[in-house]
C-alpha cells in the first residue's frame, strides 16, 4: 500500500501505530488531573488506536500468516487484506485488554452499542488529589485505571509483532 492509499500522515505501518499508542498513553501521565475532559479524550483516542492495530497488523501479514491466524481464531471468512476479522477474533480471545479496548473504541465511536456488555462500564474518578480525573474501566464491579489496560494492550501487540516477525525493527 502506497502513501497515497493511506491517509495517515507520517504513519507507515503497524509499528508506527504502536508508537502512537505509546505516545498517547504517555499523555495520561503528563496531563493535568483537573483537565478531566482532556484526559477522557486521551483515553478514548488510546482505546481506538489499540483496537485499530488489528487493521494495521492484518494488512502487514502475509497470506500464510493470515491463514495461521484464521486457524487459531477458528474463523472461516474469506481472507482479504482489508478484512481483519480473524485477527480481531484472535485478539479478543487472547488479550482481555484488547477486548476492553474494542468495547471502549466502539462505545465511544458509536455513542452506544447495539449489544453492550453489561459487565463493563467507564467513569472518571472524582476523588481528591491523585484520585481525581482518572479514566477508569469497571469490569464486573472491579475498577482498573485505563493506563494499565492500555499498557497491557501495547505489551500484547509488541509480543505479537515479535512472535510473528511482523515489521521487525
Amino acid at each position: 500500500m502506497g502513501d497515497a492509499d493511506r491517509l495517515a500522515f507520517a504513519l507507515r505501518g503497524c509499528r508506527d501505530l504502536l508508537e502512537k499508542l505509546r505516545f498517547e498513553t504517555g499523555g495520561l501521565y503528563t496531563s493535568e488531573r483537573h483537565d478531566v475532559t482532556g484526559r477522557a479524550y486521551i483515553a478514548f483516542n488510546c482505546a481506538v488506536t489499540a483496537w485499530h492495530m488489528t487493521d494495521w497488523v492484518w494488512a502487514e501479514l502475509d497470506q500464510t500468516q493470515r491463514e495461521k491466524v484464521q486457524t487459531l481464531a477458528g474463523t472461516s471468512c474469506k481472507l482479504a487484506a482489508t478484512e481483519p476479522m480473524p485477527l480481531q477474533e484472535f485478539a479478543r480471545r487472547h488479550s482481555p485488554a484488547l477486548k476492553l479496548c474494542e468495547l471502549l473504541a466502539n462505545g465511544s465511536k458509536h455513542c452506544s452499542l447495539r449489544h453492550p456488555d453489561p459487565h463493563v462500564s467507564t467513569k472518571m474518578t472524582d476523588g481528591e488529589g491523585v484520585d481525581y480525573g482518572n479514566p477508569i474501566v469497571i469490569v464486573d464491579g472491579n475498577e482498573k485505571w485505563i493506563g494499565e489496560v492500555l499498557c497491557e494492550a501495547a505489551c500484547w501487540w509488541e509480543k505479537f509483532l515479535a512472535d510473528w516477525h511482523i515489521a521487525e525493527e
